[in-house]
């Protein structure tokens, strides 16, 4: 599965990544940039979604789906304090996670 999709989410970043550079240059409408961003936010929680299916641990594969879970469904949600605390929870939450477990290895 992880084979299947990496490439294709890989190709959705590179194009998310030439839109969100090419609107510093193009002035693009409010909505389009909010269309943007919520595709790289469902791009990341999908991606980490994958990783927790594919990894070892329990508790690793719990953490990787409810955080990407949540950050995609923080995407669709109107932005809050609150949602933004969340947000940058659980996008930094499996990335100390994996660095914690490489490091006890």
């Amino acid at each position: 599965m992880k084979k299947i999709f990496i490439p294709i989410i890989t190709i959705g970043f590179l194009i998310t990544l030439i839109a969100l550079i090419s609107s510093w240059f193009i002035d693009y409408d409010i909505s389009v940039k909010a269309i943007i961003y919520k595709i790289m936010f469902c791009l990341l929680g999908t991606l980490y979604i994958i990783n927790g299916f594919s990894a070892e641990k329990k508790e690793h594969k719990i953490i990787y789906i409810i955080c990407g879970l949540s950050i995609i469904v923080i995407s669709f949600v109107s932005r809050t304090f609150l949602t933004n605390i969340l947000s940058v929870i659980a996008i930094l939450t499996p990335i100390i996670v994996r660095r914690i477990t490489a490091k006890s290895i």
